[in-house]
């Protein structure tokens, strides 16, 4: 049985960590904070030490390395020491910047107690091993953990779980439309019996990306034409550098003396730097910039805040018209507050927000009071009151996958069982209702504990009874006139047929029925597909052995001969002149036999014929196949 617990960020955004019980082992994948709850900003650890009394937290996953998914870790990780926890390389790097960063902010908060402190980010740190994106790590208990493309910020990366009881796939927030400096999700060659994905987007389709992008560009450039300046509060990891790549293009088309300044500020600086170790998951364009000896994202006009910083940010707030990228993306803290605070107050300025706003945050209360009338817009900031007269706009510029794309991506992978996190419940119950005649759909609350079991599904190794081929017979007829070709795991149909693995496999081998399409992934073959392969069949049986015989084929739709190495029901593997290695030749490419090769021969004479045949010249096979056997007995 296999059981699943959200300690944090089911019904909500922030917090996000996922328990998983399986036996005696267990898996936590995440362990963020809530940044706009600070009463109540950890996930349920007190839950987690009842739930796993007696057993082992055998690893964490990170998913990606924003806060709400890694802000807790320092201190899951002195709960549990010496517990490895597994994320991509340019998550490992991010995650690190991001921890050392949140000790100073905490730092500054008066009046609030640290929740961790150096030590305890080193000592997690210590515990991070990166695995490439695309690769698998094999846990010591036989679980195998996979890392897919995730498409949402750099590193981002979604967990695919092979465990003794099912497979499941954890998405994290994910994109498959992508961003401008990073490559999108791609569905993930494994077959999950349960997904868990976020919802954060479940009841919206996003606006037309391009036109968005368009808009945000051309409010930029107007507000710094007409005097005032422009802050983009935008999150460190992946906003930011998407809208410093945009204004990089739409400046490619302006004149020299209608630049203006870009001023890059707070933790997007450290951020941008981590971008340089890892070009090879950039878009084209960075790559492009970097192997030219450029910076991804600086230039002459588009620079970052030194230091001494303040002195540097009122200078840049004293001189021309200019647009500030800076982190936090909803205004919490950092130093787009402190640039928020500055300009706030004056008609000149503009505020564009690009990314989700939590619901405490000030972010959204900007946004709230759009259509409040002039005397009652007020925020509070910093600590003080300010009257809101700047102009403040929202754009859509997400890297989360809107309800259309999650629905598709669900639709697509088929998953028995879906597990909807990260949202609000709204967002939730839209995606639940648009799912729910697909796919079993569950929305549990924080602290819930769902019970999974996957039919037979087992990694036996017994002798059970195999298979009969009628068994399969009648699966591959269910299967194509119930639900149409459908991928199967070996283990599931292993389960659904009711034998062992082993048995099974060497079944699926032996008949024509299926095909193996990645690792134990088998389809079913169409009608046509079968009656092909019956007539290879056909076809081997009538040839007889061809094994150690010289054989006329057709290759690349020319005839040549060829020297047969070893041969199936459908084909044979043969070596050709010129091909540094074997090549399959199907039933139906087969022109005939040209002779055998003597057993009584020496033993070169395998070579021999290849030196002969390599040394012909637009030869025809009869002359081949004469001049070949004219040194040999046959």
């Amino acid at each position: 049985m296999m059981q699943y617990i959200p300690l944090g960020g089911a019904d909500e955004i922030g917090a996000s960590a996922h328990l998983l019980l399986i036996g005696a082992s267990a898996y936590l994948v995440d362990c963020g904070q809530r940044q706009a709850s600070p009463d109540r900003p950890l996930p349920d650890f007190a839950l987690m030490q009842d739930l796993l009394k007696g057993k082992k937290l055998t690893a964490i996953f990170l998913t990606h390395s924003h806060f709400d998914h890694i802000g807790a870790l320092p201190l899951i990780s002195h709960l549990y020491p010496g517990t490895p926890i597994y994320a991509t390389p340019a998550t490992c790097d991010l995650t690190r910047v991001l921890l050392f960063d949140s000790i100073k902010v905490m730092d500054m908060r008066e009046g609030e107690v640290p929740l961790y402190d150096e030590e305890l980010v080193k000592e997690a740190l210590n515990c991070l091993r990166p695995v490439p994106m695309g690769s698998f790590v094999l846990l010591p208990d036989g679980t195998k953990a996979h890392f897919f493309q995730a498409g949402h910020i750099l590193g981002a990366a979604m967990i695919g779980l092979e465990t003794s009881v099912g497979r499941v796939l954890f998405t994290g927030d994910f994109s498959v439309s992508g961003t401008r400096t990073i490559m999108p999700a791609a569905l993930p060659k494994f077959s999950p019996h349960l997904v868990i994905t976020e919802a954060t987007y479940g009841d919206r389709h996003h606006a037309d990306r391009k036109r968005e992008e368009n808009n945000l560009v051309t409010k930029i450039f107007q507000v710094i034409r007409d005097g005032g300046h422009v802050l983009v509060p935008a999150f460190a990891q992946g906003r930011a550098q998407e809208i410093l790549y945009l204004l990089r293009l739409a400046r490619l088309r302006q004149k020299d003396n209608e630049k203006f300044p870009i001023w890059v500020d707070g933790l997007v600086r450290s951020i941008n730097t981590v971008y340089l170790n890892h070009i090879n998951q950039l878009s084209k364009f960075l790559q492009k910039r970097v192997h030219n000896g450029q910076h991804p994202f600086y230039s002459d006009s588009v620079r970052a805040i030194g230091n001494p910083v303040k002195n540097e940010r009122e200078a840049a707030l004293a001189g021309k018209p200019a647009c500030f990228i800076s982190s936090s993306g909803m205004l919490t803290g950092g130093a787009s507050a402190y640039y928020a605070e500055k300009l706030l107050s004056c008609e000149k300025n503009a505020i564009l927000l690009t990314g989700y706003q939590d619901e405490e945050s000030p972010g959204r209360r900007l946004i709230e009071l759009l259509d409040k009338p002039a005397d009652e817009k007020k925020i509070l900031l910093n600590g003080q009151e300010i009257t809101v007269k700047c102009r403040v706009e929202k754009y859509n510029l997400s890297a989360h996958a809107d309800q259309q794309e999650i629905f598709g991506f669900l639709t697509a992978l088929k998953p028995k069982r879906v597990i909807l996190t990260h949202g609000q419940a709204e967002a939730r119950e839209a995606l639940a209702a648009a799912l729910r005649n697909r796919l079993a759909v569950y929305l549990p609350n924080n602290g819930e504990v769902l019970d999974f079991t996957f039919g037979q599904y087992t990694r036996r190794q017994n002798t059970a009874k195999a298979a009969a081929e009628g068994d399969l017979a009648a699966f591959w007829k269910n299967t194509l006139l119930s639900s149409g070709i459908k991928e199967y795991h070996l283990d599931e149909m292993a389960a659904k047929i009711g034998c062992d693995t082993g048995s099974l496999q060497t079944r699926l081998k032996q008949s024509s029925l299926f095909k193996e399409i990645y690792q134990n992934i088998w389809v079913p073959l169409s009608e046509e597909e079968i009656a092909l392969q019956g007539k290879r069949k056909e076809l081997m049986n009538n040839l007889g052995n061809l094994v150690n015989k010289l054989i006329a084929v057709t290759y690349r739709n020319n005839p040549c001969l060829a020297y047969c190495i070893s041969q199936d029901d459908y084909g044979i593997n043969v070596e050709i002149p010129g091909q540094a290695e074997q090549v399959y030749i199907k039933a139906e490419d087969i022109i005939g036999i040209c002779g055998t090769l003597s057993q009584s021969q020496p033993e070169n004479v395998n070579n021999n014929w290849l030196e002969l045949l390599f040394n012909q010249e637009e030869s025809s096979v009869q002359d081949l196949r004469i001049k070949v056997f004219d040194h040999g007995d046959s």
